[in-house]
């Protein structure tokens, strides 16, 4: 039986901890957003991994609440929306990041279709897929492909 350890030993290969990705960024249209499933499973499995939703439709909804009910004169309709925007207050910078950060972000990472699933700040994208388990075995067999 001793004789046997090394022979074991020698087939042995080492196994190394999946890293994982360093972040999940994942950009959807606004009747896609429901679709995005499996966060909570990625979470379980990398904790603390950021994950972040894209809604693109957020910018045209804000402009719709800004524009509702707008003066079809243009000067009262510019000083109707300075009041609005002004009556938001301090919030108005985060509101204006939620509304079109995803749009921004498409836009820096090339974003052409939807949905879109990207790891590792731009070195993956997995298209047609929001089931976020999916994407990630995708993304790993395209990282892990010699």
């Amino acid at each position: 039986m001793v004789a046997l350890l090394p022979l074991f030993v020698g087939l042995m290969k080492p196994v190394q901890a999946d890293p994982g990705p360093s972040q999940i960024e994942v950009f959807v249209a606004p009747e896609q957003v429901d679709q995005v499933s499996g966060r909570g499973a990625i979470e379980a499995r990398y904790p603390g991994l950021p994950i972040q939703v894209f809604d693109l439709g957020a910018a045209e909804r804000f402009e719709d609440q800004l524009s509702e009910g707008l003066s079809a004169d243009p000067a009262t309709a510019q000083a109707q929306v300075r009041e609005r925007l002004q009556a938001l207050g301090p919030g108005i910078e985060a509101r204006l990041r939620e509304a079109f950060g995803g749009l921004v972000r498409a836009d820096q990472l090339g974003i052409d279709r939807l949905p879109a699933v990207v790891f590792d700040d731009g070195q993956a994208v997995v298209y047609g897929v929001t089931d976020l388990p999916t994407a990630l075995s995708h993304y790993r067999r395209w990282r892990d492909d010699p």
